[in-house]
């Protein structure tokens, strides 16, 4: 039997589509509260790609019966834990995916 190779250019696919899918999720909700905080210089820009890594993390042992939940959590770098905004689906700083 003949192994043979595909090589797929210009489209993402599989897990890394799914990983640019939920940082550009990120940067919508917080492109809706940039003119809802004092301190603009708190949320870095490098807040979406930390938040990437840490799904990439998540993702890892995701459907693990332990990890199952109707809601995840993901803390959003430079935001107080107070901070609340139903618009982007962010609860104590943390930004929510259901």
């Amino acid at each position: 039997m003949a192994i043979s190779h595909v090589f797929v250019i210009g489209e993402s696919i599989g897990s890394v589509r799914i990983d640019e899918a939920f940082q550009e999720e990120v940067e919508r909700r917080l492109e809706l509260i940039r003119s809802k905080i004092s301190d603009h210089s708190a949320l870095s820009k490098r807040a979406p790609r930390e938040m990437v890594r840490k799904f990439e993390a998540f993702k890892q042992v995701f459907g693990e019966e332990r990890l199952v939940a109707e809601e995840y959590y993901f803390r959003v770098p430079g935001l107080p834990e107070g901070f609340d905004d139903e618009d982007a689906k962010i609860s104590g700083g943390r930004m929510v995916f259901t």
